[in-house]
Order: structure tokens, then sequence, then C-alpha cells
């Protein structure tokens, strides 16, 4: 008999992780009631490059276009801003955030303010970025609904891409959750 506690204790360690994020969270939600109003949770678009064409999307984005509006050092200024101000979350988007070369050295900023970060994906580049997903608190993914569904609004085999992107991350212990855009198929 034997019993594999390397991979348990990754778990456990990530789970209280989480935990004590949560109640971080909590707390200051509860502080912010009784004081002056900070940004706890911010969203950031970070960039206007995406490498697919989604039917609903609101965005005017494109792979081709020059995306990145504000540089690293405006980025890092925002964070020390947000920071100062109280943000204790910050959920990085796009376009798709993961084409942003520079990604992975805000994301290693804002976890040095100690802020929780996530970042939303469409999922299609996550297995080429393993060094930048596996710094998150928690990765996003889209995915919306059955392949059928999912396909027709994001372009045919992007389904299939989302799953294999969510074995991927899961199996290098990053903590994945889903989005879903809720359409009429």
């Amino acid at each position: 008999f034997s019993l594999d506690l390397r991979g348990t204790l990754r778990d456990i360690k990530r789970d209280i992780m989480e935990i004590i994020n949560k109640v971080s969270l909590a707390c200051r939600l509860l502080s912010a009631r009784y004081s002056k109003p900070k940004p706890i949770t911010v969203h950031l678009q970070t960039t206007k490059l995406c490498n697919l064409a989604c039917k609903y999307c609101y965005g005017s984005y494109n792979v081709n276009k020059a995306g990145d509006a504000l540089s690293t050092d405006k980025w890092l200024q925002l964070v020390d801003l947000l920071h100062r101000n109280g943000t204790r979350r910050i959920n990085l988007g796009g376009g798709e955030a993961l084409l942003r070369k520079d990604i992975g050295e805000l994301i290693d900023y804002i976890r040095k303010k100690n802020i929780v970060v996530n970042l939303n994906t469409n999922g299609h580049i996550v297995m080429k970025r393993l060094d930048v997903i596996q710094k998150l608190n928690t990765l996003c993914i889209s995915i919306d609904g059955d392949e059928g569904a999912h396909d027709k609004s994001k372009g045919a085999g992007s389904y299939q891409k989302v799953i294999e992107a969510i074995k991927f991350a899961k199996k290098n212990d990053v903590v994945v959750h889903t989005i879903t855009c809720m359409t009429r198929a």
C-alpha cells in the first residue's frame, strides 16, 4: 500500500490559498461599506487583439490590428494606482489577453502587489502559454453551450480546442472556471 501525498498536499495548499483569498475579499467588501469607496474588483481590457471573430461579440477585435494601446509601463502604473486605492482582484481580458507579449510580466506585477489575478480567455492558445497561466489565481475559459452552439458562434473546431485547454490547464494545476454567453443558437 502506498499513498502519494505530493498531489494531495498541493491540492490542499491550493484550496487553502483560495479560501484565504475569498475571506480576504469578503473582509474588504465589509470594510468598504464603512469607508471611502474603493475599486475592490476591476476588469481590465488589456488588448483589442483577438484570434476569433465571435458572432455575438460587441468588440471590434482583430488579430491583425495594433491592439495594445497602453505600454507595459502604463499598465504597471495603473496597477500601482489600483493597489493604492484598495483593489484586491483584477480580471484581465481583451480581446484575447494571452496575445499580449507582456501578459506574463503584468501578471507577475499584479501578484507581487498581493492582488488576486484572473484571466479571461477563449482557450485557443492556452497550451502555448503554460508559463503565463500557471501564474494566475484562476483562469476563466469561455465555453458557449454544447459543441454545435459553441462552434456556430466561434468557428468550427473551437469547442474541441476549449475542452483540450480546460483539460491541459487542470492537468497543470491551474484553477479553471468557465463563462458562458447565452445566445439563441
